[in-house]
């Protein structure tokens, strides 16, 4: 690969040790780390711990609360729940805007001149992942685009010796290389992914994952939206399904999850023009301008959320396209716990960072996207206590609910569980009626399991454990 030369295909010089050298192809200049300064040096952990204790005394409090008439705590977690969920309840008055758009009549045709096609990168940030390497060459043969105009970027942890070892014996395409990220703090996948990006040469990059299997059309889409994109569309979000392997309660649940998130609440946002919270794989970028808001935050546990805000906060634009990526189901309870109290830590970091300074952010984004990003992180946050205080309220006033004495505040709140149990049957994963049923019903069961992860999240802040838990994950 020719560094001075963007659309050469000759490979990089190669180590003796069968990584490419690019070390010296940074691409970063000192106007975009200046951008991103303020994320690292001024510390989101610290603020993320404050906000913590304000949180855990806001928790307290509403506890507290719960002893007034039920009646009307009943109506008023559901105004909360309306609000975290607004955009499924928008699509009632508007369906429409669920539609997916563009559609895939914008796919450049396959025999179109490969030059007219704007140079790629991906980037695959592998961390323990030695037994996921064949699958990861199995899934990027299969992308549809010129190979002179793409290069893939395997980014491996140099501490990772049995991951590097497992991809030294994967035969890999010359567009494709295996690079070392040099040892460093912190040990996160976007430190990874902002070394990948400081040597990336395409005019857009890309991020996957290990377990992804990205649709073969999905770059060629996303360039064809990119050709005819105004300026302040930088970034193109593809949908994430999840591929079950076994037919277990808590995988269909995280895939109704996905599939509501994707497939509605997320395409509704982009059709609204609204800032929407990334999700952290399939996320197309225009590069300059990644570069331009300094990257990915190293220090953030979800650090795709919290650059859907700083995009937006430079005026830039985040958009979903139609063809999707696969990725596998978290397979014990153990690993969904683990990859939920990182989200939910890092959605704690992120509404800290961005919220540190209201009115600044008020006056960057607009109060369209300003009340968004707090119903949303807010909502993920307390969603699991939601869903369980949703459960002991229906225990205790059962009786009120089917007696003369449910009271009007009640039978106004009641539509709401009715419409998100409906929802829930539409994106449920399940083939047979009944166990749409059983997913739809117990779906206040999962997200009441949140609520032990977003404990543990906080108590992981407070005693400054911001490590990354890592998701492990399995061959298809």
């Amino acid at each position: 690969m020719n560094l001075d030369d963007p659309f050469s295909t000759a490979p990089q010089k190669t180590r003796a040790d069968g990584f490419s050298d690019v070390t010296q192809a940074g691409k970063f200049t000192q106007d975009h780390i200046d951008a991103a300064r303020y994320l690292n040096d001024s510390g989101s952990q610290k603020a993320a711990l404050r906000a913590t204790l304000y949180t855990l005394a806001a928790l307290t409090l509403f506890t507290l609360w719960l002893g007034v008439d039920l009646a009307y705590v009943y109506f008023s977690l559901t105004v909360f729940v309306v609000a975290g969920n607004f955009p499924i309840f928008f699509c009632l008055f508007k369906p429409k805007l669920r539609n997916p758009s563009p559609p895939f009549a914008l796919l450049p045709p396959n025999d179109c001149d490969a030059q007219e096609l704007p140079f790629y990168s991906i980037l695959v940030p592998v961390l323990d992942e030695p037994g996921m390497m064949q699958q990861i060459a199995t899934s990027l043969a299969h992308i549809n685009y010129p190979y002179q105009r793409l290069e893939i970027l395997i980014l491996l942890e140099t501490r990772d010796q049995a991951t590097m070892a497992s991809a030294m014996n994967i035969n890999w395409g010359a567009h494709i290389h295996l690079v070392a990220v040099p040892s460093g703090k912190p040990n996160t996948k976007a430190r990874a992914c902002n070394y990948g990006l400081s040597i990336a040469r395409g005019e857009f990059v890309v991020i996957f994952d290990a377990e992804d299997k990205p649709h073969s059309d999905q770059l060629r889409t996303a360039a064809a939206i990119f050709a005819t994109r105004d300026a302040s569309l930088v970034c193109l979000q593809a949908p994430l399904q999840i591929h079950l392997a076994h037919n277990k309660w808590l995988q269909n649940q995280f895939a109704l999850e996905y599939k509501i998130l994707f497939s509605l609440a997320l395409q509704v946002l982009s059709n609204l023009n609204m800032v929407m919270p990334l999700g952290g794989s399939s996320n197309h970028f225009h590069t300059e301008s990644l570069r331009k808001v300094g990257g990915w935050d190293a220090f953030n546990l979800t650090e795709d959320a919290e650059l859907s805000m700083r995009l937006a906060k430079n005026g830039f634009r985040t958009q979903m396209l139609s063809p999707p990526t696969i990725e596998n189901a978290p397979h014990s309870l153990s690993v969904w716990f683990n990859q939920r109290t990182r989200w939910l830590t890092g959605h704690i970091q992120t509404w800290c960072i961005h919220m540190r300074h209201p009115r600044d952010t008020l006056n960057l984004i607009g109060w369209r996207n300003f009340l968004a990003f707090n119903a949303i992180i807010l909502g993920r946050l307390f969603s699991g206590l939601l869903h369980a205080s949703y459960l002991i309220y229906l225990l205790v006033a059962l009786p009120d609910l089917v007696g003369s004495q449910a009271t009007f505040t009640i039978y106004l709140a009641t539509p709401i569980p009715i419409i998100l149990f409906s929802v829930g049957i539409i994106y449920s994963p399940a083939t047979t009626w009944p166990h749409k049923i059983w997913l739809s019903l117990t779906q206040p069961f999962y997200w009441a399991l949140t609520s032990l992860a977003l404990l543990n999240a906080c108590w992981r802040i407070l005693t400054s454990r911001l490590d990354w838990l890592k998701t492990s994950h399995r061959p298809y």
